[in-house]
């Protein structure tokens, strides 16, 4: 991969359009207003070392909210997006044959 990290999640990154983190998600249905992500619910509902949301997943319309991105604890087994490169890709079509990439 290149090693590179994500943006800053409470500001647009340079040279994008839009925020893509959601502005909602698990918690908003608790609270009296939109709790936008990244928002750690699972660790804040449930604290340990594998509920904290350090990974990425792209929602499609989970919180009726499109296609969002959202944090998610990284124990949960989701489709994922890699970094487009022919060795990680001719890696994964050698691992998962089956796979449709």
């Amino acid at each position: 991969g290149s090693g590179a990290r994500l943006p800053p999640t409470n500001e647009t990154a340079k040279g994008w359009k839009e925020n893509p983190w959601s502005h909602t998600g698990y918690l908003s249905q608790f609270a009296s207003h939109l709790v936008p992500q990244p928002d750690n619910a699972e660790y804040l509902l449930q604290r340990s070392g594998v509920t904290v949301e350090a990974c990425l997943a792209v929602h499609n319309n989970w919180y009726l909210d499109g296609v969002e991105w959202h944090d998610t604890a990284c124990y949960r087994t989701k489709q994922f997006v890699c970094e487009d490169s022919d060795k990680m890709v001719n890696f994964l079509k050698r691992k998962h044959p089956n796979a449709v990439i």
